[in-house]
């Protein structure tokens, strides 16, 4: 059970694989037909541990195409990247420098989880808290073996501009496409092979010429045999944000770092975090007094709570089975003999569990939660009649006799005890063989269910009778009467007339069967209706998350301008309610996250917010809880359309006129993207770019790029 690997859901997934490429010199039309088409062909044949694609979707817009791969259940995440990364790379290499260097291939999966962790600082700027804190944090991800990366991210990256002066570029000349290159040359280091020694290797390199500032500005951009012109002679460089990167992020109104986790492939994602908060811990003496933290997202937590509810459920199990047995048996060594049998049972099927390859997740500990309660039945049965062949026999047993006794008392109930538990499982069987979505929801649920349970028998007929044996071997026998023998023997002999007048009373039985038929009907008319309907049902949450789009807030400050008011505005409205704030901004809008002292107010906070926080003509408001321990699945659109025929600028006009239709009416999205910008055509005259003197038509376009 230990070794086992922990995560937040089953590892069934399937593995999706996206892949980014700019057009470089080529227009949309050209890539497509130069290289898209082809490498979509490509694309369509990769396996992944004999795995296929299963989808391929492309979307060519103005300045790049994208491809989305999703493969068949059960192909593995990490060979699926690397099949699609070579695919890709060896397909580009024929291809121009533009494309094949801003090609970007990535993977995710869908609940596999993370952590996050903000750090942020009244007193000092984020730059400030970013470079005392970086040498700290980073060196931890070394001690967090499950962990595909621990990263401490700042959004207030920098990047250098260098800003090309036209004349001196003439005067020089000089083409961006030579800048480009010595810049290139100067900043990247380079591999030179391997030289053998003797017994040992060395791998050659040539490190980059540019480390600093200073290097980069004495680069040589002039070709060779022309007077050396250095990239500060026809340019100024200098650093400022990084303008591809809009993000910002903040905890109870300041500013914030953020650190990020995601688990390896089959990693152990509560040890992984348990593993992070133990390695900061460890360096908290190091942190400045004015830092704090604040923990974001951790898995361990919903999984510790899963693990918690198991064992409450399992406590339960035994409590009643204590109860029963007490109340029917009186005896504190009894009670013992039947209830070992839930714990015992759910260690049993660990070990079938870590022989199919499952781990412990809030799938498969909801499935152990679910056999608990009837893991305790079928000793229950063996213990009463073993009872029941020992009363009335006194004293003076051998233990030859007692061993027959206990023998004959198991073999009267195994085949009921086999059949019972056959008729259970045959419920949870067929969901094992299931595939795709389904055993991906409930196959970890049901082999959980099916291993405990099927166990529970094997221990009722083999261990406790043994146990029993074991206790009867030079004790007295015990005649099994509880302190409340009289009261059910009362019980007992009323149900017992009862029935015997029921099934003597043909007028009486066709009334209750009559009852039951019309009570049914009343029950799926007025009480069906009232139940929720989804598919799984959600976790408890302690997060809201309140966002805004605002189209009119064209720049990043106004943006962050309109969030700050949200949350402070957030923070009056709720001040009993919020334990702290998180609020976060990138190119897609803004949100802040509320994190509430009571996850049991969240439907009452929820209403409220969306009474508050109402759409206007320029700005649109969402209110919805948030929790990263909820299962995500597909959800298909309720209705989709999808255009054929015509050409694609047809096909696209189309779906930008039904789009213009639906809009305010359904919450809509069009895959691929109907929304085009208008373009510019620029016209070259015939005499002028055939001319060795004058500029290219490729020249002109790679100007054309620098200068937009």
């Amino acid at each position: 059970g230990m070794n086992l690997s922990v995560s937040l859901f089953p590892m069934s997934n399937q593995s999706t694989i996206g892949v980014n490429i700019n057009y470089g010199s080529y227009a949309s039309q050209q890539f497509f037909e130069s290289v898209g088409r082809e490498l979509e062909a490509g694309l369509k044949g990769v396996k992944a541990n004999g795995v296929a694609v299963e989808t391929l979707s492309a979307d060519y817009r103005d300045q790049n195409a994208s491809f989305k791969l999703k493969f068949g259940w059960g192909a593995d995440p990490d060979e699926a990247l690397k099949t699609v990364e070579t695919r890709v790379t060896s397909y580009l290499s024929r291809h121009e420098a533009a494309i094949r260097d801003s090609a970007n291939v990535y993977s995710w999966r869908e609940n596999q989880g993370f952590f996050a962790l903000s750090f942020y600082s009244p007193m000092r700027s984020l730059d400030d808290l970013y470079q005392t804190l970086e040498p700290i944090v980073t060196p931890i991800s070394a001690k967090v073996p499950d962990a595909s990366g621990v990263a401490l991210y700042n959004p207030n990256r920098k990047e250098i501009t260098v800003r090309l002066n036209p004349s001196l570029l003439a005067q020089h000349e000089l083409s961006t496409r030579q800048v480009e290159s010595a810049i290139n040359d100067a900043i990247f280091s380079l591999s030179g092979g391997v030289v053998r020694l003797g017994e040992k290797q060395y791998q050659i390199q040539l490190p980059r010429q540019a480390a600093s500032m200073a290097e980069l500005e004495n680069t040589r951009i002039s070709p060779v045999g022309a007077p050396p012109v250095l990239l500060k002679d026809v340019a100024t460089l200098s650093v400022g944000l990084d303008q591809g990167s809009l993000q910002r992020f903040r905890t109870s109104g300041v500013e914030s770092l953020i650190l990020f986790a995601n688990p390896k492939e089959g990693g152990n994602i509560k040890r992984m975090s348990d593993d992070i908060l133990a390695a900061l811990e460890t360096t908290k003496a190091q942190w400045p007094s004015d830092v704090q933290h604040q923990v974001l997202v951790n898995p361990a937590d919903f999984i510790d709570r899963s693990i918690a509810s198991v064992l409450k459920e399992v406590g339960l199990a035994a409590f009643l089975a204590v109860i029963v047995l007490f109340v029917f048996i009186g005896s504190f060594r009894n009670v013992v003999t039947a209830a070992i049998e839930i714990p015992l049972s759910l260690l049993l099927a660990f070990i079938l569990m870590r022989l199919t390859g499952m781990n412990l997740n809030l799938i498969s500990l909801g499935g152990l939660a679910l056999s608990a309660g009837m893991n305790v039945d079928a000793s229950v049965v063996v213990l009463e009649n073993i009872f029941r062949h020992f009363e009335g026999k006194g004293k003076g047993l051998t233990y030859e006799q007692k061993a027959a006794l206990v023998v004959q008392a198991v073999n009267e109930v195994k085949l009921p005890i086999i059949a019972s538990t056959i008729a259970s499982l045959v419920v949870f069987l067929p969901l094992i063989f299931t595939q795709g979505l389904t055993n991906a929801l409930l196959g970890d649920l049901a082999k959980a269910v099916v291993f405990s349970h099927g166990l529970s028998a094997i221990v009722a007929l083999l261990l406790v009778p043994t146990i029993r044996l074991h206790l009867l071997k030079n004790g007295e026998v015990h005649e099994g009467h509880g302190f409340f023998e009289p009261v059910l023997q009362k019980i007992d002999n009323f149900y017992s007339r009862s029935l015997t007048a029921f099934l003597r009373s043909g007028r009486v039985q066709l009334l209750a069967f009559a009852g039951v038929l019309a009570l049914l009907p009343l029950l799926v008319l007025l009480v069906l209706p009232k139940l929720k309907k989804e598919v799984i049902g959600k976790p408890e949450s302690d997060w809201l998350i309140v966002g805004v789009n605002a189209p009119l807030l064209n720049t990043p400050k106004q943006m962050e301008s309109e969030l700050i008011a949200l949350e402070e505005s957030l923070v009056q409205n709720f001040p009993e309610d919020i334990r702290y704030t998180f609020t976060q901004m990138g190119p897609w809008g803004g949100n802040v996250m509320l994190r509430l002292k009571s996850a049991k107010k969240i439907e009452a906070l929820t209403i409220q917010a969306e009474a508050l926080y109402k759409n206007t003509p320029t700005k649109f408001y969402y209110v919805v809880p948030w929790n990263p321990s909820e299962l995500r699945i597909p959800d298909p659109a309720d209705f989709r359309l999808e255009i054929s025929g015509g050409s694609a600028q047809m096909r696209q006009q189309v779906a930008q006129d039904l789009g213009q239709e639906l809009t305010g009416v359904f919450t809509m999205s069009a895959t691929p993207s109907s929304e085009r910008q208008k373009g510019l055509t620029v016209s070259t005259l015939p005499n002028l770019t055939t001319q060795p003197q004058v500029l290219s038509r490729y020249d002109l376009s790679h100007l054309l790029r620098v200068a937009t």
